[in-house]
């Protein structure tokens, strides 16, 4: 589509012509192969990451090096509890990473699913279900951390 054409003109066609609405849908969902290919690079890291925490004890990241943000404000900051959540999930402990920082099991499950669906369509053509626009999943991940973040420095989030 040219930068002349209105949103929603197809390329080839007269001003005024418009695309069906599916071709218009079918454009947009440009973000998906990207989170897709997103998810194949993030997938060894991730894997060394369950394999390291898992072979931690939550008690050893005490030693961990304090949050700056918590030491210069006095509030948490929005990832406090991150790497807790993270071991917990690691540990098989899901209640307890939910307490933690609920985005950490969210990112995780999120991931699962999008990749699991990604991978079933990739190697079949069949779609299962189809997550139309993936960018949703990070927007739901950001007010996540961000009502965590206010309820933990309002006193109101328990932590374990």
């Amino acid at each position: 589509m040219s930068a002349r054409e209105p949103e929603g003109a197809c390329s080839g066609r007269t001003n005024g012509e418009f695309c069906h609405e599916s071709e218009i849908h079918d454009r947009r969902n440009i973000t998906e192969p990207i989170f897709y290919k997103i998810g194949k690079i993030a997938f060894l890291p991730l894997l060394a990451g369950m394999f390291f925490f898992n072979r931690m004890e939550p008690d050893t990241l005490l030693r961990f090096p304090q949050c700056i943000f918590r030491r210069i404000t006095g509030l948490y900051c929005p990832g406090c509890g991150g790497t807790r959540a993270f071991c917990e999930l690691a540990n098989g402990n899901w209640a307890a990473s939910l307490r933690y920082h609920p985005v950490v099991l969210y990112s995780f499950l999120s991931y699962l699913i999008f990749m699991a669906a990604g991978l079933l369509y990739r190697r079949t053509g069949r779609t299962v279900f189809r997550i139309r626009r993936p960018e949703y999943l990070c927007y739901l991940g950001i007010a996540l951390i961000l009502v965590q973040w206010i309820l933990k420095c309002a006193g109101l989030w328990a932590l374990p």
